[in-house]
């Protein structure tokens, strides 16, 4: 695997394992530090997103989503930029909108476990064929 692998959740056989303590720890530990809550997904999506995604209608919580990782690689500008949202908007793509995300990504967002420990565990898995290089 390489930087570019992309890493999708879901069908991931005989997930998610749950003898791995330590793993499990840091990984909550990382969404707590995300605020991957429901108050936290509704304040990052807002309120007409995060309507939408209780109505199975996703594309406005990916707009949202979206806009918060496009403010993060926008560096300086002082209307983005927010690598906490940028973190919670990626684990909102991952798990509740099903957008494969890439391992620089996965590892910003949640470092503490990181994609290794997140395919260790069985939550995400390598998208066949995305590593490039």
């Amino acid at each position: 695997m390489t930087d570019s692998t992309l890493f999708l959740a879901g069908n991931t056989p005989d997930a998610p394992r749950s003898d791995l303590p330590d793993l499990l720890a840091a990984l909550a530990a990382d969404l707590r530090r995300v605020d991957y809550t429901l108050d936290g997904v509704a304040g990052l999506l807002g309120e007409s997103a995060y309507r939408a995604l209780n109505r199975d209608q996703l594309i406005p919580a990916l707009l949202a989503t979206e806009k918060a990782l496009e403010g993060e690689r926008a560096g300086g500008d002082p209307a983005g930029g927010d690598p906490a949202a940028a973190a919670l908007a990626a684990v909102v793509r991952l798990w509740l909108l099903a957008e494969p995300q890439k391992r620089a990504t996965l590892d910003a967002a949640l470092p503490g476990i990181g994609a290794d420990g997140l395919v260790e565990l069985g939550l995400v898995e390598p998208v066949p064929g995305s590593a490039v290089g």
